[in-house]
Protein backbone atom coordinates (compact mmCIF):
# COMPACT_ATOMS: atom_id res chain seq x y z
CA UNK A 1 0.00 0.00 0.00
CA UNK A 2 1.11 3.30 -1.01
CA UNK A 3 0.27 6.32 0.04
CA UNK A 4 0.89 9.53 -1.72
CA UNK A 5 0.70 13.28 -0.17
CA UNK A 6 0.13 16.36 -2.39
CA UNK A 7 1.86 19.49 -1.02
CA UNK A 8 -0.78 22.15 -1.69
CA UNK A 9 -2.04 25.49 -0.95
CA UNK A 10 -2.10 24.82 2.95
CA UNK A 11 1.96 24.06 2.72
CA UNK A 12 3.43 26.23 -0.36
CA UNK A 13 0.17 28.72 -1.28
CA UNK A 14 2.10 31.38 0.40
CA UNK A 15 5.51 30.95 -0.78
CA UNK A 16 6.00 32.11 -4.04
CA UNK A 17 5.84 35.31 -5.86
CA UNK A 18 5.72 35.85 -9.66
CA UNK A 19 6.83 39.07 -10.76
CA UNK A 20 5.51 40.09 -14.31
CA UNK A 21 6.70 43.30 -16.48
CA UNK A 22 3.77 45.43 -17.92
CA UNK A 23 4.72 45.18 -22.17
CA UNK A 24 1.64 47.17 -23.25
CA UNK A 25 -0.59 49.98 -22.23
CA UNK A 26 -3.94 51.39 -24.01
CA UNK A 27 -7.29 52.29 -23.42
CA UNK A 28 -10.22 49.87 -24.37
CA UNK A 29 -13.99 51.02 -24.13
CA UNK A 30 -12.72 54.05 -21.57
CA UNK A 31 -11.23 51.50 -19.51
CA UNK A 32 -6.98 51.39 -18.89
CA UNK A 33 -5.53 48.07 -20.06
CA UNK A 34 -2.17 46.90 -19.20
CA UNK A 35 -0.78 43.58 -21.18
CA UNK A 36 2.06 41.71 -19.27
CA UNK A 37 5.09 39.23 -19.67
CA UNK A 38 3.04 36.52 -18.09
CA UNK A 39 -0.11 34.87 -18.24
CA UNK A 40 -3.10 33.07 -16.39
CA UNK A 41 -1.35 30.39 -17.40
CA UNK A 42 1.27 30.54 -15.08
CA UNK A 43 -1.49 31.32 -12.69
CA UNK A 44 -4.02 28.36 -13.33
CA UNK A 45 -6.20 29.50 -10.60
CA UNK A 46 -7.16 32.73 -11.57
CA UNK A 47 -9.02 31.16 -14.33
CA UNK A 48 -10.36 27.67 -12.96
CA UNK A 49 -11.30 29.01 -9.71
CA UNK A 50 -12.08 32.74 -10.47
CA UNK A 51 -9.34 33.48 -8.15
CA UNK A 52 -8.32 37.17 -7.93
CA UNK A 53 -4.55 37.17 -7.39
CA UNK A 54 -2.88 39.60 -4.60
CA UNK A 55 -0.98 41.71 -6.02
CA UNK A 56 1.21 44.11 -4.00
CA UNK A 57 1.33 47.34 -5.67
CA UNK A 58 -2.49 47.70 -5.62
CA UNK A 59 -3.77 50.21 -3.76
CA UNK A 60 -7.51 50.10 -2.84
CA UNK A 61 -7.19 54.07 -2.71
CA UNK A 62 -5.24 54.65 -5.83
CA UNK A 63 -6.20 57.16 -8.11
CA UNK A 64 -5.34 55.15 -11.19
CA UNK A 65 -7.04 52.09 -12.01
CA UNK A 66 -6.29 49.24 -14.87
CA UNK A 67 -7.18 45.56 -15.93
CA UNK A 68 -4.19 43.30 -16.00
CA UNK A 69 -4.29 40.92 -18.76
CA UNK A 70 -1.56 37.99 -19.90
CA UNK A 71 -0.35 38.37 -23.09
CA UNK A 72 -2.07 35.43 -25.25
CA UNK A 73 -5.10 35.03 -27.05
CA UNK A 74 -6.91 32.90 -24.78
CA UNK A 75 -10.23 34.23 -24.14
CA UNK A 76 -9.98 35.32 -19.93
CA UNK A 77 -6.47 36.14 -20.42
CA UNK A 78 -7.27 38.71 -17.55
CA UNK A 79 -6.11 38.54 -13.93
CA UNK A 80 -8.96 41.69 -12.92
CA UNK A 81 -8.96 45.15 -12.35
CA UNK A 82 -6.89 46.69 -9.75
CA UNK A 83 -6.05 50.21 -8.79
CA UNK A 84 -2.49 52.09 -8.53
CA UNK A 85 -1.17 55.30 -6.97
CA UNK A 86 0.70 55.85 -10.15
CA UNK A 87 -0.81 55.18 -14.04
CA UNK A 88 1.19 52.23 -15.15
CA UNK A 89 3.90 52.31 -17.46
CA UNK A 90 6.13 50.22 -19.50
CA UNK A 91 8.55 48.37 -17.47
CA UNK A 92 6.65 48.55 -14.65
CA UNK A 93 6.84 45.66 -12.19
CA UNK A 94 3.70 43.84 -10.96
CA UNK A 95 4.06 41.45 -8.00
CA UNK A 96 1.57 38.26 -7.75
CA UNK A 97 1.76 37.50 -4.48
CA UNK A 98 1.18 33.85 -2.46
CA UNK A 99 1.14 32.04 -5.91
CA UNK A 100 3.43 29.12 -5.17
CA UNK A 101 0.72 26.10 -4.95
CA UNK A 102 0.08 25.51 -8.60
CA UNK A 103 2.43 28.06 -10.09
CA UNK A 104 4.98 26.06 -11.57
CA UNK A 105 2.81 22.52 -11.79
CA UNK A 106 0.48 23.52 -13.48
CA UNK A 107 1.81 26.53 -15.87
CA UNK A 108 2.27 25.77 -19.43
CA UNK A 109 3.53 27.37 -22.93
CA UNK A 110 0.49 28.36 -24.41
CA UNK A 111 0.34 30.41 -27.30
CA UNK A 112 4.59 30.80 -26.94
CA UNK A 113 4.46 32.29 -23.39
CA UNK A 114 7.44 30.79 -21.62
CA UNK A 115 7.32 29.36 -17.89
CA UNK A 116 8.58 31.62 -15.34
CA UNK A 117 12.62 31.81 -14.67
CA UNK A 118 12.76 30.63 -10.70
CA UNK A 119 14.72 32.78 -8.21
CA UNK A 120 15.54 31.91 -4.72
CA UNK A 121 15.03 35.01 -2.32
CA UNK A 122 17.41 34.63 0.59
CA UNK A 123 17.33 35.86 3.87
CA UNK A 124 19.21 39.30 2.80
CA UNK A 125 17.13 40.01 -0.27
CA UNK A 126 19.65 38.70 -2.63
CA UNK A 127 17.67 36.87 -5.82
CA UNK A 128 19.53 33.66 -7.13
CA UNK A 129 18.56 32.58 -10.70
CA UNK A 130 18.23 28.76 -10.15
CA UNK A 131 16.23 27.62 -13.31
CA UNK A 132 15.78 29.69 -16.55
CA UNK A 133 13.79 28.25 -19.30
CA UNK A 134 15.02 28.44 -22.88
CA UNK A 135 13.86 27.00 -26.07
CA UNK A 136 15.70 23.79 -25.36
CA UNK A 137 13.37 22.79 -22.70
CA UNK A 138 10.36 23.23 -24.95
CA UNK A 139 12.32 21.02 -27.22
CA UNK A 140 13.13 18.40 -24.95
CA UNK A 141 9.56 18.34 -23.61
CA UNK A 142 8.10 17.45 -26.78
CA UNK A 143 11.12 15.38 -28.07
CA UNK A 144 11.32 17.80 -30.94
CA UNK A 145 14.82 17.93 -32.51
Amino acid sequence: MAIYIEIGNGIVGNAAQIVASVIDVFESDGKTVAILNTSINHNPEVFEFQRTPIILEHDAKGNYSAILAGGTCLAGDIFGEYRFKHPLQLGDKITFNNVGAYTLIKANRFNGHNLPSIYLRHIDNRLELLKNYTYNDYQQQWQLS
